[in-house]
């Protein structure tokens, strides 16, 4: 009965505020409104149309042009340090992380397979937090691996990194489970393109960047001195995916469900717009962020907005988070297209733990990750820390 109840409440909510968009040129239309009982609205986000201004006495709202969107009164995602004391150095292998020292974190990922999380160090290597909170370091940049830019691992352990060597060549390289490392794909010369159907250690590579296994454990990364991205299949032959020549990348993603792509990109000049690029398995491009229209404002259409987007993480709902190194914040794209912030107020500096995402401040947010419950990881680069924020579900 109290089910009943609840959803008859629910329904006359809906009908009476649908009622009252359609006035739009004076009276109860165009006024201030106040609603009581959003939390009946439990944890959806329901969007309705209309063109006023509504409160709602225990619900947080966004509200941008026809449509408003209601959030329960609950709404707040906090953030808390998760790794790094502060000190800009590499250091606290086999401690807990939260005591460690991390030298400018850049690129996180996180192991599905037993929630490790994986962080590229930029003055010790790949550093790994265990499920118990021990930080060690994994693979460690050495001369083999200089000039490493992107990386990432497979389902049997291996990882896999990028590198860009003006001198010995351009190389991607695999590091074993027990630390045994080789050459997959370059043939030691730079700045050349070619080879398709061929094998990736016959090709020369002009500069490769990002990179990623897919389900089939095809490597695919993203080659910036041609703007394209390319695979390697199981055999070791390499080809081109895309035909749309895309540069600047600046983060590489992938749907396990769908198999679909997702590329960040810019143009040379920084001030410039940001975009985020679906690619489909046969190649088809569409872009699903960035603009020209807006500026960036909670409940705007992420297509018609500048973004500036330099990691990028999608959740299993099809939503998007990313980061934004210039503004120090982070953004949430919903699987409906539209935008919001969820940390960082745009200061740069360190503050918040413990209180809401949104008033916290912080210091060049870059790699991006959300862990095995759900929440998401950054890397809060030049505060040398990964932070969490405790995402409301």
């Amino acid at each position: 009965m109290g089910k009943l109840y609840s959803k008859i409440v629910f329904f006359f909510l809906l009908v009476f505020i649908i009622s009252c968009s359609k006035n739009n040129s004076g009276g109860i239309g165009s006024q201030n409104i106040v609603l009581n009982g959003c939390d009946s609205i439990k944890k959806n986000l329901i969007t309705l149309n209309y063109k006023d201004s509504i409160r709602l006495s225990s619900c947080f709202i966004l509200s941008h042009f026809d449509s408003l969107y209601l959030f329960p009164s609950n709404f707040v995602n906090k953030i808390s340090t998760f790794a790094g004391n502060g000190a800009e150095i590499s250091s606290g292998d086999g401690g807990q992380a939260i005591i460690s020292s991390l030298f400018r974190p850049r690129y996180l990922i996180v192991d599905r397979r037993n929630g490790d999380i994986l962080i590229q160090d930029q003055g010790a290597g790949i550093r790994k937090i265990t499920s118990t909170g021990i930080i060690t370091t994994v693979v460690k940049y050495g001369t083999n691996l200089g000039g490493a830019i992107g990386f990432t691992f497979d389902s049997v352990g291996n990882y896999y990194f990028t590198i860009q060597d003006v001198v010995n060549g351009s190389a991607i390289k695999k590091v074993s489970p027990t630390g045994v490392i080789t050459k997959i794909a370059g043939d030691g010369y730079n700045f050349a393109y070619g080879g398709d159907g061929s094998s990736a250690l016959n090709i020369s590579l002009n500069l490769p960047d990002l990179i990623l296994v897919d389900n089939s454990n095809n490597i695919i990364f993203y080659e910036r001195g041609r703007g394209v991205l390319r695979k390697i299949n199981s055999s070791g032959i390499i080809s081109t995916i895309n035909s749309t020549v895309i540069y600047y990348g600046t983060d590489l993603k992938y749907d396990t469900k769908t198999g679909d792509l997702y590329l960040s990109t810019t143009t040379s000049n920084p001030s410039e717009t940001y975009q985020i690029w679906r690619i489909a398995s046969d190649g088809t491009t569409t872009r699903i962020a960035g603009g020209r229209l807006n500026s960036y404002e909670n409940g705007a259409k992420a297509i018609d907005t500048r973004i500036f987007c330099d990691a990028m993480i999608l959740d299993d709902n099809g939503n998007i988070y990313f980061s934004d190194v210039q503004h120090h914040q982070i953004y949430k794209i919903f699987k409906s297209g539209i935008m919001y912030r969820i940390a960082g107020t745009g200061e740069k500096g360190f503050s918040g733990d413990g209180g809401n995402a949104l008033s916290a401040i912080l210091n060049w947010p870059f790699g991006i990750a959300i862990d095995k419950n759900g929440d998401l990881l950054f890397s809060d680069m030049m505060n040398n820390r990964i932070r969490k924020i405790t995402l409301v579900k």
